[in-house]
């Protein structure tokens, strides 16, 4: 399952990409930039973000062996895609896939579901993709790239674009080359004919890596199973493809209401997202997802499946749990409604995303004024985030915020869930310092799957004493630990 969402919200179908290239071309008259905190007493709140944000890139080489030549793009030294904590599996685009010379699988065949809902895709060859930091304007020599990692089938948009202003070409790197490893994102900014412009430098690690940033808010994420790898119109071997995270209990409130949802973690939607059945609870839309209170505006977003009209409503909070006992607040936040579902392969029935917890809430947003539809009167307004890093660690299934010195923190609470004094057991699939029914459901949904990887976090934590497999030998830690806790808080 892919969620990358790309527009733009003044001239739809125009991606960020293209934003950039009117920046470099001196057609912005104004970039305002500044960064916005507030604090309440208990907990961390941040103020002010914007609509939409950036998508992080991230440097790849494609081989057919693992060593090998690198296949042939007469004008990159790299390929660079997007890097898409919402993206299930690995796309290339047509005009990418003929540049490279990427074959097909005869006759196979992926579907897979976006923001604009189903897509046919075919399916490449066995290839080895090897993966490269990120910096703006500094092009990767072969020896700055990491190891190979494959063999694995990509998939492949099968028409080009037609207008690439209208409809971007797409790269993206989803799970698949970010698990098992820390992706540290960190903001700078680069002055460009005197303008200037903040991005991500997208650095991977390994998790115990000592380099990695000291966090001082840590968020827990789960491991989810969107795939719908049964689909009726699949043919031949399937792409590679992985778990996506989702941060729990995130909590929404909106003139007195609050709904409280799973959403998606993804660095690939430039706008946060939430159901139609949140924004329901909320009072924004009927059950028919028809605006009740009239939207700041509306806003074509894209990606795998197309494009849809989606309202933005500017709402009271988005808030997160954390491992540090307080919650990071989000204040006045620009949320969009879009229902995203797959099916849920075990069951039969239709899963609908809560939300998605996009870009715009990580390091920087941003919004476009298009002054009267002039092209050379642009006003690109920039909020910076207090965070210097932003960390997602697969392993450890975290997302972590280093935050600037300028900003005061809360003091981590003590008696936390998860924290030296209260683990979480080997046995603790979910992670509330309890080993109990709902760890044993969680195993009995990933049971007998033999596949367990980091691709899929081990089969969503079940794979216990890490042999690929779930079985009745990871039965045995939960019998020891049964009724056992590390922790007396609050049952969630």
């Amino acid at each position: 399952m892919n969620f990358p969402v790309h527009f733009n919200k003044l001239f739809p179908g125009v991606t960020q990409s293209c934003v950039l290239l009117l920046v470099l071309s001196a057609l912005v008259l104004g970039i305002t930039q500044e960064t916005l905190l507030g604090q309440d007493a208990n907990n961390f709140q941040v103020d002010g973000t914007l609509p939409f944000g950036d998508m992080p890139y991230i440097w790849a080489l494609l081989r057919r062996s693992p060593g090998g030549e690198p296949l042939p793009d007469p004008e990159e030294s790299g390929l660079q895609m997007f890097f898409d904590s919402g993206a299930s599996g690995i796309l290339l685009s047509r005009e990418t896939r003929d540049i490279l010379g990427i074959n097909a699988e005869p006759n196979a065949n992926f579907v897979d579901v976006g923001v604009g809902g189903e897509q046919d895709f075919e399916v490449s060859e066995s290839l080895y993709i090897a993966l490269a930091d990120y910096h703006l304007l500094e092009w990767p020599t072969e020896d700055d790239f990491h190891e190979d990692l494959g063999p694995w089938r990509l998939m492949l948009t099968i028409d080009e674009v037609e207008d690439p202003l209208v409809e971007p070409i797409i790269d993206i790197v989803g799970i698949p080359g970010m698990a098992g490893k820390s992706v540290v994102l960190t903001v700078e900014i680069i002055d460009i004919f005197g303008i200037e412009i903040p991005y991500y430098v997208t650095q991977i690690m390994e998790s115990n890596d000592p380099c990695i940033p000291e966090l001082d808010i840590e968020v827990k994420v789960r491991f989810t199973d969107f795939l719908y790898t049964s689909h009726p119109n699949n043919q031949g071997p399937l792409p590679v493809l992985g778990y996506n995270p989702v941060i729990e209990n995130i909590q929404i409130g909106y003139q007195g209401s609050n709904s409280v949802g799973d959403w998606l973690l993804d660095t690939g939607g430039q706008l946060s997202m939430m159901s139609t059945a949140q924004a329901e609870t909320l009072g924004l839309v009927d059950s028919n997802g028809d605006p009740i209170v009239v939207p700041e505006f509306y806003q074509l977003v894209g990606g795998v499946g197309g494009q849809v009209l989606t309202p933005v409503f500017l709402i009271d909070t988005v808030s997160i749990p954390t491992l540090n006992g307080f919650e990071l607040v989000y204040g006045d936040p620009y949320v969009g409604v879009l229902d995203i579902g797959t099916i849920d392969e075990r069951t039969g029935e239709p899963i609908i995303l809560d939300g998605i917890f996009g870009a715009n809430f990580l390091g920087y947003s941003y919004d476009i004024d298009l002054n009267d539809m002039d092209l050379n009167d642009i006003d690109i307004n920039f909020v910076m985030g207090p965070y210097d890093n932003i960390v997602f660690d697969t392993q450890r299934a975290i997302l972590g915020f280093d935050v600037n010195d300028i900003y005061p923190v809360p003091d981590t609470l003590p008696n936390q869930c998860g924290d030296a004094e209260h683990p979480w057991l080997e046995s603790d699939i979910n992670r509330d310092c309890r080993t109990d029914i709902n760890d044993l459901r969680m195993l009995s949904y990933e049971w007998i799957t033999d596949n367990c990887d980091w691709l899929n976090w081990n089969c969503a934590g079940c794979d216990l004493n890490r042999d690929s497999k779930v079985n009745f030998k990871d039965m045995a830690p939960l019998t020891r630990n049964w009724l056992n806790r590390t922790w007396d808080g609050p049952y969630n």
